[in-house]
């Protein structure tokens, strides 16, 4: 049987902080400074237009974007999609570590959108229009 890594454990032991039906801005601008670095990291949460996605089965989606008038300061997104795992997620811990795996293994084939960062609450994901 294969043994557990440390990291591995700690993930499925993690105690999610997110509530159950929304995310701040504050998180969300944090994420995104993050894992996207560049112009992100020069605007405020006042300036971060932050919308909610409808029609997520089982997730919370959010399209996080810059400011028209910032300028990219390299190639950090624009945009991009916030999702926060749901509650059904929260309960398969297995599940959602398989997914988190298959969607970055897809994302590094350029088969599916492009995963900036995976953290326990959810990832950041190329917005597709």
């Amino acid at each position: 049987m294969h043994k557990m890594t440390d990291p591995l454990k700690r993930f499925l032991r993690h105690k999610f902080k997110v509530p159950e039906e929304k995310v701040t801005s504050n998180q969300a601008l944090e994420w995104c400074q993050n894992f996207l670095r560049g112009a992100w990291l020069t605007i405020t949460v006042n300036e971060m237009h932050m919308e909610r996605i409808h029609g997520g089965l089982s997730n919370y989606l959010y399209c996080c974007s810059l400011p028209d008038p910032i300028e990219l300061q390299g190639d950090e997104p624009r945009k991009v999609l916030l999702r926060i795992y749901g509650e059904s997620h929260k309960k398969h811990r297995g599940t959602l570590l398989i997914d988190s795996v298959v969607c970055t293994l897809l994302s590094e084939r350029k088969l599916g959108p492009h995963v900036y960062g995976i953290f326990p609450e959810g990832r950041l994901e190329e917005f597709v229009e």
